[in-house]
């Protein structure tokens, strides 16, 4: 568990920090052996006996210098005295606080070095000293000598002490800090797991609330576009019936107006502006269908789209998703119920927009049926009127012609019968008899043209009788009708 794992890391870490601050005090006596080493060999110096004894000054110089290279050994309280066979090499033996002696090598008598790395004779004497001497007396530099070895080999002993004290205290003091610091943190850590847990928790809770909230957030989107796009179908019927009465009114003025007309060219204007008025009532509620069509499909297309998306992001842990499978079916099976409503509010709504604009288109073609009965009746009327007109003015005409052919023969008579009338007053028999006859045809064609016709009856054919008949068509063939 995450907890055992780090609590491990915990225990490891302090095994290892543990054995880092216990390595730290034999670190710093390494460094203090190195130290002390270089400082013998810089002093001429050892802690130990030199091995054996020169045969000859040169040999002499090279066993002071090789004891010298071999100073980093340490004494111990156990190393032996040095040999009396070694008098001849050792020149002096100073004894400092703690029973620790040093071994001085003797120097030749023409060194003239302060130190015995100075004699350029020293074949083994360590590299970077300066190898020019002081220009000093034996005694002075004897004396000089001396002082420096025991100031130095007192300040050794003493500091080693020292660093090695401070060096152990530290130790011990970073080794109980550490594991304080490391107890803190263990007894911090134990109730780590518990916290992280109840974190887990809340914010798998925060997570399935936020997922409720969603899914609730598109189920009311979805459900407000489903409102809107069946209000947009009751806007579309509504609208259809806001200009259906416009229609019906210009088509009421239409009626109304034909009883103005009188002529049928006017009729057949009326006619044309009422088809006219038909057509584009017709294209209108077509074009207005055809839109709330188009953008209803266009909607529910892209609700159907966003609701198959969020089905599709709904993925389990296990497919790199952040739902659970009862969070899954819960959610698929509410986006399932919203893509029903979705798939039936569609037709429905179209269907009723459908309906709507066949009724509207009924209506005008049923509007423009009334207006067209009653401009038949009118065009009817209208056209009678014009043949009885048409028939008046031939009849006028007609009369105009047989009133003029009435005056004529009345005028031809009285001209036959002035001229008789002259002629009986003259006394002119010789014209007289051709006259008469002449004058009793046009009397006798006078009156059968005026229906006054005599009608002459003898008992035994010689009285006449007057009476009524024949007619106009009985005398169509009179010379005076050609």
């Amino acid at each position: 568990s995450p907890g055992g794992c780090i609590t491990y890391r915990y225990k490891e870490f302090r095994e290892v920090l543990s054995e880092q601050v216990g390595a730290g005090p034999e670190t710093v006596a390494r460094c203090l052996l190195d130290y002390d080493t270089a400082l013998c060999g810089y002093l001429g110096v050892a802690r130990n006996p030199p091995p054996s004894s020169p045969k000859n000054k040169k040999g002499k110089v090279a066993s002071r210098a090789k004891a010298g290279s071999k100073k980093s050994k340490k004494a111990t309280p156990t190393d032996p005295a040095p040999k009396p066979s070694l008098a001849g090499i050792v020149e002096e033996v100073v004894v400092r606080g703690g029973a620790v002696r040093f071994y001085v090598v003797g120097v030749t008598e023409n060194s003239t070095g302060v130190f015995l790395t100075q004699n350029e004779e020293c074949e083994g004497a360590p590299h970077g000293i300066a190898n020019q001497a002081l220009p000093l007396s034996r005694e002075k530099y004897t004396q000089a000598r001396a002082s420096l070895r025991v100031v130095y080999l007192d300040h050794l002993e003493m500091w080693r002490g020292e660093v090695r004290g401070e060096e152990e205290r530290e130790a011990r003091e970073k080794e109980e800090e550490a594991r304080g610091e490391l107890d803190l943190r263990m007894h911090l850590h134990r109730p780590r797991q518990s916290r992280i847990s109840r974190d887990i928790q809340r914010v798998r809770a925060a997570e399935l609330e936020a997922h409720r909230d969603r899914i609730g957030r598109h189920a009311r989107a979805v459900a407000s576009e489903i409102s809107e796009v069946r209000a947009r179908g009751g806007t579309a019927s509504d609208s259809m019936g806001t200009e259906e009465d416009e229609y019906r009114q210009k088509m009421e003025d239409l009626a109304r107006s034909l009883a103005q007309i009188t002529s049928s060219v006017g009729l057949q204007q009326v006619e044309k502006m009422g088809k006219h008025l038909l057509e584009k009532r017709l294209e209108r509620v077509e074009k207005i269908g055809s839109e709330v069509k188009t953008s209803i499909q266009t909607s529910l297309s892209e609700l159907s789209s966003a609701n198959t998306a969020f089905r599709a992001s709904l993925k389990l842990f296990s497919e790199a998703g952040n739902y659970c499978p009862e969070e899954v079916e819960l959610f698929s099976h509410r986006l399932e119920r919203l893509a029903g409503k979705l798939s039936v509010v569609g037709p429905q709504v179209l269907a009723t927009v459908a309906q709507a604009s066949s009724a509207h288109s009924q209506a005008a073609t049923n509007t423009f049926s009334q207006f067209y009965n009653k401009y038949h009746l009118y065009w009817s009327d209208v056209c009678h009127l014009e043949e009885v007109k048409k028939s008046l003015t031939t009849l006028q005409l007609s009369v105009r012609s047989v009133v003029a052919d009435s005056n004529l023969q009345a005028s031809r008579l009285h001209d036959d019968i002035t001229r008789t009338r002259e002629q009986l007053e003259s006394g002119d028999h010789t014209h007289l008899l051709e006259s008469v006859p002449l004058l009793v045809t046009l009397l006798t064609q006078r009156i059968v043209y005026l229906h006054c016709r005599a009608t002459v009856q003898q008992e035994g054919g010689s009285e006449p009788h007057f009476g009524r008949g024949g007619g106009w068509a009985a005398n169509r063939n009179s010379p005076y009708l050609q």
